[in-house]
């Protein structure tokens, strides 16, 4: 059994917002890919972890994500200032495939 890293990345929203999207997200996920080795966030437990402090790019949020999170687990939340320093929101992490 292997994982696949899956996330959704959502820009000009609160924590609370990109929550309900997440979840929105998980459950078209579970109808689409199946919740069983999908390696889709269809098959991760329902929440969200956050890290806490914010993070100053997109690359550095999917680092954070990649190293933290661990297959099994719910999703992993990141907040990170892109290019256009905009606020966004990657949720997701590792997925068992």
């Amino acid at each position: 059994m292997g994982a696949e890293l899956d996330y959704r990345i959502y820009e000009g929203v609160s924590r609370e917002e990109a929550e309900r999207l997440f979840e929105s997200d998980q459950r078209e996920s579970a109808h689409r890919d199946g919740t069983s080795y999908s390696g889709s966030i269809g098959v991760m437990p329902e929440g969200v972890q956050w890290i806490p402090e914010q993070v100053h790019s997109e690359l550095q949020a999917l680092e954070d994500l990649g190293f933290n999170h661990h297959k099994w687990e719910k999703a992993m939340g990141v907040e990170f200032v892109n290019d256009d320093d905009h606020v966004c929101i990657v949720i997701g992490g590792w997925c068992s495939s």
